[in-house]
């Protein structure tokens, strides 16, 4: 069962871009060659974007592919499947990798035993149940993360399109066709192309 979703790089290095790609390509199985623009909420790193389709379980894989890497800030979504929830990933170098299973809609979801076990130790006086809830719905990823990957994201007036070249053998994502999710940047009617050309090595763009 395939699933979809989009490769968020808010920022990286010029020397780590090509490396960026290879772990990607390393795990999709087909070259890769992302369109980067400057970052400029960072002055001297890239951004970009790219949309996937692959297996379930995916969205781990090119996490797990990418966590570690200092100076790297990325996020990778995936949409539910018949066979998976969907998912998000969000890594900074400060704070690690964050995981969260996601719905339909992109909204985080928290399993039943991790609300109970909060309500459980918030009774017992060994913590705050605002906090315990804030923890569950990553307090990583809302309260500590999303504000770095925040300035970190490209604005609707930046140029930064999306990649619609195959990304999974014998696919191709249309960018019409991306996942639903809030992470999105949701600029709809947008005039996103596929550069008509591009020079060897790194898509870099100034």
């Amino acid at each position: 069962m395939t699933t979809r979703g989009v490769l968020y790089v808010h920022s990286a290095p010029r020397a780590l871009c090509p490396h960026v790609e290879w772990a990607v390509a390393g795990v999709l199985g087909v070259r890769v060659q992302l369109d980067w623009i400057r970052q400029p909420a960072a002055p001297g790193t890239w951004r970009s974007e790219f949309s996937w389709k692959g297996r379930a379980g995916t969205a781990s894989q090119l996490a797990s592919a990418l966590r570690g890497w200092d100076m790297l800030r990325f996020e990778v979504t995936a949409e539910p499947c018949p066979t998976a929830e969907g998912e998000r990933y969000s890594s900074t170098p400060g704070l690690g990798i964050f995981h969260a299973v996601t719905g339909m809609h992109g909204d985080i979801l928290i399993p039943e035993d991790r609300l109970r076990a909060a309500l459980a130790r918030s009774t017992r006086g060994e913590s705050d149940l605002e906090a315990e809830i804030a923890s569950c719905s990553a307090s990583r990823g809302t309260t500590s993360w999303s504000p770095s990957a925040t300035r970190a994201r490209a604005p609707r007036s930046a140029g930064c399109t999306r990649s619609s070249r195959p990304c999974s053998a014998g696919h191709a994502l249309a960018p019409g066709a991306l996942p639903r999710t809030p992470l999105l940047d949701r600029r709809r009617g947008s005039n996103v192309r596929k550069p008509a050309s591009r020079p060897s090595g790194s898509g870099l763009h100034p």
